[in-house]
């Protein structure tokens, strides 16, 4: 056999492999752009389902007569404090399902949000011929009288609210608000405590109780629940000036200085803080 008929042969023998190599390069390209259309895709949906506000337009949006999902999307827009949005769709829900007792109250909670107290205190008032047993209606009834003035019944609507649900420690902290407001002093500081025996880490009834202890020259302990306060809420900014003005009270400047300098770092145009700093500073 001639040198050149072998050559031709171990030619012929590994040619086949340039097709299946061009062939092997389509799949890998194949394969590329399908990943890459799969991660476009993926992208998206995350996109779409990343807001809960998002979420629930889409869902309504495929079942526009559902009150389920309107409320869902109302109560998403009510958590980003978009509360006349939330305050419609709760109002669809409720249009669609009239028996929608979870509507009504969210639309007593959005009035109350508005600062739309006669309405929300009307809305909460009606509301609770159907669902008597809510004690979150009596909650945004008491806060909507006290927002309005009438303290007594406010009162008496947060203690409906605090007997159907005596251990919700928020509720007695509202209650302790409206013993303060109507000049029930003893029965403010009963109602913190019991709310700090209940739920230890709630700072504002500890903020509260200080209020009161400073109020009626228990300074010690004012400054100890403020304290308190600001452990629990250290970008609570009113907890630091309510300390401040404790320590002023005392003569303490230096201690106050310092919880005022933590104020102004956390609102620096904040009028309480730049007033007690110039009081501090000697201006």
């Amino acid at each position: 056999m001639k040198k050149g008929d072998i050559k031709r042969k171990h030619h012929q023998r590994q040619s086949p492999a340039k097709p299946m190599l061009r062939r092997a390069g389509s799949v890998v390209i194949f394969i590329f752009f399908t990943l890459l259309i799969l991660s476009s895709l993926t992208y998206s949906r995350n996109t779409l389902w990343s807001s809960e506000t998002i979420i629930w337009a889409d869902t309504v949006e495929h079942s526009p007569m559902k009150p389920r999902p309107l409320s869902s999307l109302g109560y998403a827009y009510f958590t980003e404090g978009r509360f006349e949005r939330a305050f419609k769709e709760y109002r669809r829900a409720l249009k669609i399902d009239p028996s929608y007792a979870g509507a009504r109250v969210n639309i007593a909670s959005s009035l109350y949000r508005l600062g739309r107290f006669e309405e929300a205190m009307a809305e909460a008032s009606e509301a609770l011929i159907l669902i008597p047993d809510s004690a979150s209606l009596y909650v945004h009834l008491g806060l909507s009288q006290m927002a309005l003035g009438h303290y007594s019944e406010a009162v008496s609507s947060l203690e409906d609210a605090v007997a159907i649900e005596p251990r919700q420690a928020e509720f007695r902290v509202n209650l302790g608000r409206a013993y303060v407001k109507a000049s029930r002093t003893d029965e403010a500081i009963a109602s913190y405590l019991r709310a700090i025996e209940i739920e230890p880490r709630v700072y504002l009834a500890h903020n509260n109780l200080a209020n009161i202890y400073l109020s009626i020259g228990r300074t010690a302990e004012a400054v100890e629940g403020y304290n308190r306060a600001i452990q629990l809420r250290p970008d609570f900014l009113d907890g630091y000036i309510n300390l401040a003005i404790a320590y002023l009270k005392t003569g303490h400047r230096v201690d106050a200085k310092r919880e005022i300098s933590i104020a102004v770092s956390l609102a620096p145009r904040d009028r309480r803080v730049l007033e007690l700093k110039k009081i501090l500073d000697g201006g």
